[in-house]
């Protein structure tokens, strides 16, 4: 018997080397995992032996490169959750019952995030503006904002936080008294949600959920369908909901994405979620012409049902974050970058305009869309400059031309496109005047300052030059 248990003890410790050399599982990949780069092997000598640096580079080739590092790291992730109730998730509180709460959202319901008072006017003042000049052209342009998860379940939130819950000055607070006291027309579903959430037969949000479930996004695209309709100045078609189907294992889209992202051995999922059926109900008018600004909320429109297919013409867009557009779905499959479109040319040819923001995501004050918009629209003179002169770099001449190619749009037009939005972002202060306005963002919000002085201790550099880093990359990605 000793001999068949160490025989199977030596076995299981070759096992990883057998699946790294013969590929003998198929393994499911790590959700959200990105493998380290390739660095150079050190040469073995005397100095990279004493200075440890070819030992750590054996060591770390052997961890990233071990075969069944999927299974091994899953089986510490489910240890970890089941014995001691952590995510191996940045940024989340594990609850009771399984439930799970992103802690961004928290902290903006306790006002971490806030930008102060005036950067929230302006932001304000300009979408009035927009509204306005925009409603005299017969197009509809509005803010809808989509709840953050917290904001649904607020008794669930541990204790520790309530007293700056109670206290806190937010964004959403001020923003939307700010719509208010300027009479900009906006769809509030956060709200629209609350009044309504005893309604709710299914989970608003799955318990292992950032986002609302499939069954609360059919009941949002009803009420944005309705919303438009009621405004008057557009005519869209509509939907109807029928039974559709209750399930614990099928969930679909994002209905399970945080726990996805724990990368656990098997699912914790124990949801009843309802996707009901959804007809679609045409008018014998042409399909208006959609163009969306937003965030991953703004995704479900898309992505849990066909209704924008379907209801929108094919010149409609979704501008993710304002810097590439996610549908159509050749445009995402080209990793298209909005800045290789002309706005000013989108907008003419958009019926409706609409600039979604969860309550994390109005400090952005509009992904800078806001902002070109009302530059082209309040100065005229914008549109009928001359760009020809712009400078390009070799590199984006060439994106050009293989965006061109996958998209059907010339290259000459993308180039021109590019150029116009070099030239306006220039004349709005250029890149120096929106990475200040990041800085200034960040000076404002006390987490984010806590985090980045801490990342600086970190990477021993100074406050500021870190400051600097962050700016930028958001300046990038987001």
């Amino acid at each position: 018997m000793r001999r068949i248990l160490y025989l199977a003890f030596i076995l299981l410790l070759l096992l990883p080397w057998a699946q790294k050399s013969m590929k003998l599982f198929k393994l499911k990949p790590l959700d959200g995992y990105v493998a380290e780069s390739e660095v150079k092997q050190p040469t073995l000598n005397w100095e990279n032996w004493q200075s440890s640096s070819f030992q750590q580079y054996i060591s770390n080739r052997t961890r990233e490169k071990i075969g069944l590092k999927q299974v091994l790291i899953r089986i510490i992730n489910q240890f970890r959750y089941s014995l001691f109730n952590t995510a191996n998730t940045n940024g989340v509180l594990v609850l009771e019952d399984n439930f799970i709460m992103p802690l961004d959202y928290v902290n903006s319901l306790m006002g971490e995030d806030y930008i102060g008072q005036d950067s929230l006017v302006k932001f304000a003042t300009k979408t009035k503006f927009i509204q306005d000049e925009l409603k005299a052209q017969n197009k509809e342009f509005f803010i809808l904002i989509a709840p953050g998860k917290p904001s649904l379940y607020p008794e669930i939130i541990p204790k520790f936080y309530h007293p700056k819950l109670d206290s806190a000055v937010t964004n959403y607070d001020t923003f939307t008294d700010m719509l208010d006291q300027m009479n900009v027309e906006y769809l509030d579903l956060k709200q629209a949600i609350i009044n309504h959430k005893t309604e709710f037969k299914f989970p608003i949000f799955p318990k292992q959920g950032v986002h609302w479930s499939g069954n609360t996004v059919a009941y949002a695209t009803d009420t944005l369908l309705d919303y438009i309709k009621h405004r008057g100045t557009v005519a869209t078609g509509n939907i109807k909901l029928g039974s559709g189907e209750k399930t614990v294992n099928n969930y679909r889209f994002t209905d399970y994405d945080i726990g996805e992202s724990m990368n656990l051995l098997w699912s914790i999922a124990d949801d009843t979620l309802h996707y009901p059926t959804m007809e679609i109900v045409q008018n014998n008018k042409p399909k208006p012409t959609l163009l969306g600004v937003g965030d991953s909320f703004f995704q479900s429109f898309v992505y849990f049902y066909p209704t924008f297919d379907s209801l929108f013409s094919a010149d409609s867009k979704f501008w993710f974050y304002n810097k590439k557009i996610e549908w159509p779905s050749e445009y995402r499959d080209a990793y298209f970058e909005v800045k290789y479109l002309s706005l000013k040319k989108e907008i003419d040819k958009s019926d409706i305009i609409i600039i979604q923001m969860t309550e994390q995501n109005i400090a952005q004050t509009g992904y800078l869309f806001v902002d070109n918009l009302y530059a082209i629209l309040k100065s005229k003179s914008l549109t009928d400059l001359d760009f020809s002169a712009k400078k390009l770099s070799d590199e984006e001449i060439e994106k050009a031309q293989q965006l061109a190619e996958k998209v059907g749009i010339s290259a000459v037009e993308l180039e021109n496109n590019l150029k116009e939005n070099k030239l306006i972002a220039e004349l709005q202060g250029g890149e120096k005047a929106q990475i200040d306005a990041i800085l200034q963002t960040m000076l404002k919000n006390e987490q984010w300052m806590k985090n980045l002085t801490r990342q600086a201790k970190e990477k021993n550099i100074s406050l500021e030059e870190n400051m600097l880093i962050n700016a930028k990359w958001v300046l990038e990605n987001e």
